[in-house]
């Protein structure tokens, strides 16, 4: 997932090069992802550090509108995996933290 200055950069840039201040620049712009699986990579960094740099903190996140998923096509063919991507998620499957 990018950092959220890079999205911020790219609102920005829109914006100048659309000649307006509407978000984007008026242009639809999707960004697809579970913001719980992925987040963005910050060298040497905590998960505060982590979830600071996510889009999820950005003062644009609250303009987005958010759309969820209601079907899980991979479920169907693998439960086993949905499960685990599951408690990865919630952090309930053991790590390996050195």
């Amino acid at each position: 997932m990018a950092d959220k200055s890079i999205i911020q950069a790219l609102d920005y840039l829109l914006q100048e090069l659309c000649e307006n201040k509407l978000i984007f620049g008026g242009k639809l712009i999707v960004f697809g992802g579970d913001f719980r699986q992925v987040l963005p990579v910050v060298p040497r960094g905590s998960r505060r550090e982590q979830l600071e740099a996510s889009i999820v903190s950005s003062t644009l996140w609250k303009i987005f509108i958010k759309l969820k998923l209601t079907n899980n096509m991979r479920e169907k063919d693998d439960p086993g995996f949905i499960n685990f991507l599951m408690r990865i998620g919630n952090g309930e499957e053991p790590t390996n933290d050195k």
